[in-house]
């Protein structure tokens, strides 16, 4: 019996502990993902401004 309740116990901790890890990879994909959208975004963004500026720069001329 005692056995028993000892065993259950650590079957339970080893489950939250799995599903510990689990969670902080899962938040960390998030981060990591949202991390190269956001460095995507503000390349995209120079890229556009770059343009806008040779082609303003173009136009004056």
């Amino acid at each position: 019996m005692h056995m028993l309740k000892i065993m259950h116990v650590f079957k339970i901790m080893q489950m939250f502990k799995i599903m510990h890890v689990f969670k902080i990879m899962h938040v960390l994909k998030i981060m990591h993902v949202f991390k190269i959208m956001h460095m995507f975004k503000i390349m995209h963004v120079f890229k556009i401004m770059h343009v806008f500026k040779i082609t303003q720069n173009r136009k004056l001329p």
